[in-house]
């Protein structure tokens, strides 16, 4: 056997049950440092990110300016994007330490390279569940652009239009889709192989490529909603008609302004690197000729999990700035009334508008 491995004969023409020729590509994979340094790097985002969104959920508060729907929702993307990084760190952690910490290098037989290949019926399984994550954390992102848009059409009444459970409703029908689509994936694999890395078959690349376009459409609109919903909020609040608005209503389109201004930021992030990812994997897999290069294209270039990482960086960095600006207004709120200086509300500019407008209606009465 070639002690340095070979890609020469694409897998998908051999026999499944071929040990021999993932033998061959396994050793290829342990020998590349390109190769031992992308599984590497891919771990450590993986784990970071894990830990990091572990520290998200249990220490950072629910977003006061966001409704509880909204909230649901939000909590939803952090929960399935974990989801992600445990699997990113299982599969690419496994197939880092089974090429290097564990390879035993004494084998010295035709049919065994000394790495461990991960049988087909486990390995794919495995892998979808990053795929799970990556499009939950996708399809949360339209759930919560579904959740703000009814909240912005319906503000008046947002409350009581029975949406209490609305959050919830999207939710499980987001964690729904992403069984649908592990179980259409996963029905066209070929579970007799073994697999040289923790990867879906040849079989199953279609239906994968299907899906991944599908989810990058969702990820177009999802960016798209969001601007516009920011743009209508915007404009209601230049609109003459707001002075006749209840403060139920609002306080619906300012919170309809916050929570698209937060969550924004979070849409064009996992739409940059869905991209970014997509057309890397894309571009790299056109020029491959067998399916060893492929699966080299997906090791080397795909770059999702980067937003496993900086995902929970974004959080903390932005709760750390609301706590140190919430310190400063309560130093600045404290200071003001010790000088006897009245700070005003909302309210106070609400109640004003409606004084000036009802003494405008008596002064021409009067006339």
């Amino acid at each position: 056997m070639n002690k340095g491995g070979s890609m020469a004969e694409d897998l998908t023409k051999r026999n499944p049950s071929d040990y021999a020729a993932v033998c061959q590509f396994m050793l290829y994979l342990a020998n590349s440092s390109t190769v031992i340094t992308a599984f590497a790097l891919k771990f450590t985002c993986g784990i970071l990110g894990f830990v990091l969104l572990l520290c998200v959920l249990l220490f950072v508060r629910q977003n006061q300016n966001l409704h509880r729907n909204a909230n649901i929702i939000v909590y939803a993307h952090y929960s399935l994007t974990m989801v992600a990084s445990f699997g990113v760190f299982f599969n690419d952690g496994f197939d880092l330490f089974r090429l290097t910490v564990f390879r035993n290098r004494d084998v010295d037989d035709p049919n065994d390279c000394g790495i461990f290949s991960m049988p087909a019926y486990i390995g794919v399984w495995c892998r979808l569940l990053v795929f799970c994550g990556n499009a939950g954390s996708s399809i949360s992102i339209t759930a919560l652009a579904i959740e703000r848009s009814y909240a912005t059409f319906y503000a008046k009444a947002y409350e009581k239009r029975g949406s209490k459970h609305l959050g919830i409703i999207l939710v499980v029908i987001c964690v729904l889709l992403c069984f649908v689509f592990a179980a259409f994936i996963g029905s066209s694999a070929n579970f007799s192989r073994h697999l040289p890395m923790q990867s879906l078959t040849p079989e199953a690349v279609p239906r994968t490529s299907l899906i991944a376009d599908i989810l990058m459409i969702v990820e177009l609109f999802n960016a798209l909603v969001f601007i516009v919903l920011l743009l209508l909020n915007f404009m209601w609040k230049k609109h003459s008609n707001r002075i006749f608005a209840t403060l139920t209503h609002k306080y619906q389109r300012k919170e309809n302004v916050r929570s698209v201004s937060i969550v924004l930021p979070l849409a064009v992030l996992h739409l940059t690197i869905s991209i970014a990812a997509s057309l890397l994997t894309e571009i790299g897999s056109k020029n491959s000729h067998t399916n060893q290069e492929v699966l080299l294209v997906i090791i080397t270039r795909d770059i999702y999990p980067l937003y496993d990482f900086l995902l929970p960086v974004y959080l903390l960095g932005y709760e750390y700035h609301r706590r140190r600006s919430a310190r400063c207004e309560k130093g600045k709120e404290t200071f003001m009334k010790k000088v006897g200086v009245h700070l005003p509300h909302e309210q106070d500019g609400h109640f004003e508008m409606l004084k000036n407008m009802f003494d405008a209606q008596y002064d021409k009465r009067a006339t």
